[in-house]
């Protein structure tokens, strides 16, 4: 809701263009018995937002790579997924030219790709991928 209420406000005022349109929710997780070896493992669940690109304005870029509209959030640091879980970041990236053209171009958004050692179950969150903000 927070993020809605905040494009409305700067919406009214023409502050800056959108952004990356919502909260982008990843969450994965397991518990239970590994289906390779059969030895019963102690669960675990991580949900983390990503970040993007922020909306341009009159006489400036977006900021790229980056939460925004929201607070209290942050990415799992990549030393800790493999400390931690059987998931490796393999890359975190500034995806370069994604902010889109002219004179003040939006941020540019990421590319997060991971790879997961065992069987997991995984969902994304997100919304506004159709019409935008």
């Amino acid at each position: 809701m927070s993020q809605r209420i905040t494009d409305v406000v700067l919406g009214a005022f023409e502050a800056c263009a959108a952004f990356q349109g919502c909260c982008n929710i990843i969450s994965f997780g397991m518990g239970g018995v590994d289906p390779k070896s059969g030895v019963e493992v102690p669960g675990f669940g991580v949900g983390e937002t990503t970040c993007g690109g922020s909306g341009a304005g009159a006489s400036w870029h977006g900021t790229s790579g980056a939460h925004f509209h929201m607070i209290n959030t942050r990415i799992t640091d990549a030393e800790v997924y493999g400390l931690r879980y059987p998931v490796v970041l393999r890359q975190f990236s500034i995806r370069r030219g994604s902010g889109g053209a002219g004179r003040f171009h939006g941020g540019d958004g990421v590319i997060r790709e991971l790879e997961f050692g065992m069987p997991l179950s995984k969902s994304m969150l997100s919304e506004r991928r159709v019409f935008r903000p």
